[in-house]
């Protein structure tokens, strides 16, 4: 991607990271100079992981790279690529928005021209195993009525996260400062066993749903211990970059904060 010219490249996964106002905002804040995460999620009001996301985006398409000193992780802009579309790119209005240019226009004109042959290959589900040591039931308490001490990702930093056990109940995040956000709808329940739900998962651009799965098993040969099995079922047109996204987001609610809850009864706080 960095060797082919402007017109060579295939621009659509570029066109896409440029259209969110706030990524060509991103890249105006690190044109200026290489910043870390926390620098970057200050100039924005929601969480940092709604930064980091945009982050990966960025990354993913090769406009900005990424190097971690210590327990500080560095942006800085990929200046192979950038060069070459930086005149075109990114103009400040004299309202303080940024506007994509010409740029854009080339990358959409080049998208109706590639059009689509025949449905996109089947996403697969995304499937994680954890095994960890909890009952099941304080498993599935976790998961249910005290997700607000371990549920890291969140749209608004200052807020409170709620998964209401029972048919129909809402997977949702409710902002301090007043509304808030639905995740997904419970759709089956098995107290103790299992829970699913189906929802936008906080992509609250997209209308499409994603379906999740968590069943709990206890590990017979580990009393105390339980295996958690996640299943994540994708839209029909899921870009890969948001399959990437949720394998990471995953693990880590799982493997970190989750596991660090119920093992260890340490409560998620939020960077601000």
């Amino acid at each position: 991607m960095e060797t082919a010219s402007l017109t060579e490249m295939d621009l659509v996964p570029l066109w896409k990271a440029l259209a969110d106002t706030k990524r060509r905002r991103i890249i105006h804040l690190l044109g200026e100079k290489p910043r870390t995460t926390s620098e970057i999620s200050a100039y924005f009001d929601v969480s940092r992981f709604a930064v980091m996301r945009h982050l990966k985006v960025l990354e993913q398409v090769g406009l900005i790279k990424t190097r971690r000193e210590g327990r500080l992780r560095w942006n800085f802009l990929n200046d192979e690529l950038f060069r070459r579309i930086q005149s075109a790119y990114l103009d400040k209005q004299e309202d303080g928005e940024y506007r994509p240019g010409e740029i854009l226009n080339l990358l959409a004109r080049h998208e109706r021209r590639r059009g689509t042959v025949g449905p996109p290959p089947e996403q697969q589900p995304l499937r994680l195993n954890l095994t960890l040591n909890a009952s099941p039931e304080i498993l599935y308490r976790a998961l249910t009525y005290e997700i607000d001490s371990w549920w890291s990702y969140r749209i608004m930093v200052d807020s409170k996260v709620y998964l209401e056990a029972d048919i129909g109940g809402r997977f949702y995040e409710v902002f301090r400062a007043g509304g808030g956000a639905l995740y997904a709808l419970v759709t089956y329940l098995k107290p103790g066993e299992e829970i699913r739900f189906s929802g936008s998962m906080g992509l609250i651009e997209e209308a499409a749903s994603h379906h999740i799965q968590i069943t709990i098993q206890p590990q017979l040969q580990h009393v105390g211990s339980s295996l958690l099995q996640l299943t994540h079922r994708f839209p029909e047109r899921v870009n890969i970059i948001t399959v990437d996204t949720f394998q990471r987001s995953w693990e880590e609610l799982l493997n970190q904060h989750l596991k660090s809850f119920v093992e260890q009864g340490k409560r998620y706080q939020a960077s601000i």
